[in-house]
């Protein structure tokens, strides 16, 4: 389902020229072509790096219903996502690259520094789930940060769920946990989130015309970074045990090479397991109690402030303690229960939409 978006700080790119049309778009236009991040956008004010996602073009492609067609976000681009989950390797959405095979060889990332990178296409293998795997010939820099999956099964309520648009604009939801299906015999498994809207994003309307493989993701606000739950409506959720997801774990694993002798360690997190559980990979162990011998002796500031567990002031032998008082604990399935509501959401609220000035408010 689309939303409306009321406020140009959805867009997250600056672009040069600004897509346009004449007589009702297609065949005559003009493509916007994105030539740096967006002062003032949603995602620099949520201080995200969108680097992780492939640049698309913007411009008047499929209609996506028959009204306000003067509004892009009532087009589809026809570009489609991908997401970069290693220096050298990307997803996307396995039905859109049979339908639009060329763009494989067309991939471009912005950088953090706004710099935008073309990596040369080797190969494209398919895999299940709906998903393929690109693989460039060299490892791009460090200025675009690959992302680390996210099982949607585990991500706590009220974070804040966010997706990229193929017009390049961002809009976000709040999970109030997920709702489940069980098939096959199988365990209980998250298949997507119970979601509220902020009001800020509008109405819910239609749904994209061909806006298979949407980039998703949430922000752990512990160590403000991105992890990707799939691509929506081609390619998600993402999950830690599912089989497709193992067979793109091991199929990066495999990309050996005299730079990368035992590959890429790729993971998909689980976001519940709480404070001590640093790493984010859903226990609570040994890697979590190197993070805090890492900070041993430092004073509970800034960052080394999540390393002292007993708020004592210090990080110290108090806080090595409480790892091991909790040592095994696993992290929990989220899941959405109508008869406990989450607490209020912290929503953002434009005083001026042509302004790049922000308050936060809670709402009831």
């Amino acid at each position: 389902m689309r939303l409306q978006y009321t406020y140009e700080e959805s867009d997250c790119y600056a672009y040069d020229p600004e897509a346009t049309y004449i007589g009702g778009a297609p065949p005559i236009r003009t493509e916007g072509i994105p030539v740096g991040w967006k002062k003032g956008s949603f995602a620099m004010q949520d201080g995200l790096d969108l680097s992780s996602f492939n640049v698309r073009n913007r411009r008047y492609n499929n209609k996506a219903g028959n009204n306000n067609l003067s509004d892009i976000n009532n087009w589809n681009s026809g570009y489609w996502a991908t997401v970069l989950i290693t220096p050298k390797h990307a997803i996307g959405c396995r039905h859109y690259w049979r339908t639009v095979p060329a763009q494989e060889r067309k991939q471009r990332f912005m950088g953090k520094s706004g710099k935008i990178y073309y990596p040369e296409w080797e190969s494209t293998t398919e895999f299940n789930g709906d998903r393929i795997v690109i693989t460039f010939k060299e490892e791009l820099p460090e200025d675009v940060t690959p992302i680390e999956g996210c099982d949607i099964g585990y991500v706590p309520v009220g974070s804040k769920i966010y997706q990229l648009t193929n017009q390049g604009m961002l809009h976000y939801m709040y999970s109030k946990g997920g709702k489940v299906t069980s098939y096959g015999g199988r365990p209980p498994r998250v298949y997507d989130f119970e979601y509220e809207v902020d009001d800020i994003m509008g109405e819910r309307e239609g749904i994209w015309s061909g806006d298979s493989g949407t980039p998703t993701f949430v922000k752990d606000e512990q160590n403000g970074k991105l992890y990707w739950l799939g691509n929506k409506w081609g390619g998600f959720p993402m999950t830690q045990d599912s089989e497709s997801t193992q067979e793109i774990v091991d199929f990066v694993k495999g990309a050996t090479s005299d730079k990368r002798p035992t590959g890429y360690d790729w993971k998909v997190a689980r976001l519940s397991g709480g404070g001590m559980d640093y790493n984010n990979d859903g226990i609570i162990d040994s890697a979590d109690l190197g993070n805090v011998l890492a900070a041993f002796g430092m004073d509970a500031k800034g960052y080394y402030e999540q390393f002292d567990l007993n708020d004592d002031g210090k990080v110290d032998s108090g806080d090595m303690g409480q790892i091991f008082a909790n040592w095994g604990a696993t992290a929990e399935m989220v899941v959405f229960d109508p008869t406990d509501p989450p607490p209020p959401t912290q929503r953002q609220k434009p005083l001026n939409p042509n302004e790049d000035e922000w308050k936060i408010e809670k709402q009831d």
